[in-house]
């Protein structure tokens, strides 16, 4: 690939990092169609892309493709709202695009779009303690209406804005590994500096579910780094909580807030275990065909508990929400999908130097805590955190092809 065509790639993939959560997480049409603009033209510029995908296993190719036909099929004849599922259904095609298109990036591209990942963090938090500090409580050019007094950075809702954080906590903890081993010093205050304000900034959303999920995602996953290295897996972990609790020792008047409404809530958890029911109950009605993409909104009204105060356009458990949306059968199959790439992903970075397997686990940590937190929370149905999920998936795996063509050198020089 030229330099021209991986400059276009890498900036393309940039300008879509930015106007993501940018644009208020993308939730509003202009903004998923944008993203969904730009990535369609770097499919033009780089029409060859998917056959990249072919050094994945078969059996993860033949269970995506499954998936997008049934998708394509259900939007189009047997959606509730066929224009709203095929609305859904661009997004979700630009999406499995972007993922054929991370196997063109170069690695110096890949590093540069972890660097920036990283540093956006930092903006996003940034901007979330000024809208608080300074009294204006805006997310952009809105007025705030929910949320008020937690950070949010440009997202509206702090759980989503908690999601994006997640993702790129994952990505700093990699790169501040890395730089270390590397010994380059400059990078890894840097990075300290970033992780301190990215953490603090997730305390402050309030977010109780995204604490635990990066906590629970971190513990896991330093078990694999503790088998690469015992010293650094345990110094990861204990630096990773010394982290913690220095942010929440900052924010604890805020999260002793947040866990007292938990115990005023508890019995329903803020109307989520009296929600859950009447979603599986929808589910059951649209077992096999689902309702259709973003069609739960549009549906649920139907099935909703008279208990349920406000109109609810999300299912607040992305897993419930997707088997109502694609049905039982795609939906496991999605799921299926994504924890096989996750094992693929995995068992080939364990054969890895260690300065790629620290970047691959720090994008596995950020992604394994989206997927728990999506348990009570809807991360995956807002756009920006849905791309941002997807790329950080792309990247990791193309990360296993650098290594796997550097293998292959040395063995034929052997």
């Amino acid at each position: 690939m030229t330099r021209v065509h991986n400059f276009l790639l890498e900036s393309g993939v940039l300008a879509a990092l930015f106007l993501g959560p940018l644009a208020f997480g993308s939730v509003y049409s202009w903004g998923s169609y944008g993203l969904s603009t730009i990535i369609f033209i770097l499919l033009f510029i780089s029409p060859h892309s998917f056959e990249s995908c072919a050094t994945l296993p078969f059996l993860l190719r033949l269970l995506m493709s499954v998936v997008v036909l049934w998708v394509m099929v259900q939007s189009f004849f047997l959606s509730a709202s066929p224009s709203q599922s095929v609305s859904r259904l661009v997004f979700w095609l630009a999406m499995v695009s972007l993922f054929a298109l991370s196997q063109q990036l170069s690695r110096a591209s890949i590093l540069r779009i972890f660097w920036v990942f990283a540093f956006l963090g930092c903006l996003q938090t940034g901007y979330g303690f000024f809208e608080v500090w300074s009294g204006h409580e805006k997310v952009l050019w809105h007025a705030k209406l929910t949320h008020v007094g937690f950070v949010t950075g440009t997202y509206i809702n702090r759980n989503n804005f908690a999601g994006f954080m997640e993702l790129v906590l994952g990505i700093q903890l990699g790169l501040f590994l890395r730089s270390f081993t590397k010994q380059r010093r400059l990078a890894v205050l840097a990075l300290a500096a970033c992780l301190v304000v990215s953490m603090f900034g997730l305390v402050r959303s309030g977010s109780r579910m995204g604490l635990a999920a990066i906590m629970i995602s971190v513990l896991f996953h330093s078990f694999f780094l503790k088998k690469k290295s015992l010293k650094a897996g345990v110094g990861f972990a204990v630096f990773f909580f010394l982290l913690l609790g220095g942010a929440v020792w900052l924010g604890r008047d805020l999260l002793e807030s947040r866990m007292a409404s938990l115990g005023e809530s508890f019995n329903t958890l803020d109307g989520r275990l009296i929600a859950w029911p009447a979603v599986i109950q929808m589910i059951r009605e649209s077992f096999w065909t689902g309702v259709g993409l973003g069609n739960f909104q549009w549906v649920f009204p139907l099935f909703q508990p008279a208990k349920l105060i406000y109109g609810w356009d999300h299912a607040h458990n992305d897993y419930l929400e997707m088997a109502a949306e694609l049905g039982i059968p795609a939906a496991s199959l999605l799921i299926l999908f994504f924890a096989g790439l996750w094992i693929h992903v995995l068992q080939q970075a364990d054969r890895k130097d260690f300065s790629s397997f620290v970047l691959i686990l720090g994008g596995l940590t950020g992604m394994g805590a989206l997927v728990l937190h999506g348990f009570t929370d809807f991360n995956f149905s807002i756009p920006a955190n849905q791309m941002c999920f997807v790329l950080i998936a792309g990247l990791v795996t193309r990360l296993l092809q650098f290594e796997r063509h550097k293998i292959m050198v040395k063995k034929n020089y052997e």
